[in-house]
């Protein structure tokens, strides 16, 4: 049986096997908070390209999934895939 982990950001499912649901749930401390701040990659990927959350919903609603009951996302995960500042290159 596959367990369902819903992204705070975008909505989306993601379907895991029990033991990467366990190893998940190992690294976030316990279930209550890895269901309370899981981001999937796609939308860790939207967040480094400076998507806001809104954007990433409008286009998860518009590949029809449910983004109703999405609360806001805490400002320390936000930061967490904030797009990195390039460095300035000194060329000769």
């Amino acid at each position: 049986m596959k367990n369902k982990i819903k992204c705070v950001v975008s909505g989306f499912e993601t379907s895991c096997r029990p033991e990467i649901l366990e190893a998940r749930i190992q690294k976030y401390g316990d279930e209550v908070t890895l269901r309370a701040n899981y981001i999937c990659n796609a939308a860790k990927a939207a967040l480094r390209a400076g998507k806001s959350v809104e954007d990433i919903r409008k286009e998860a609603q518009l590949a029809g999934v449910d983004v109703t009951g999405l609360t806001d996302v805490p400002a320390a995960i936000l930061e967490k895939y904030a797009p990195k500042a390039k460095k300035a290159v000194k060329t000769a």
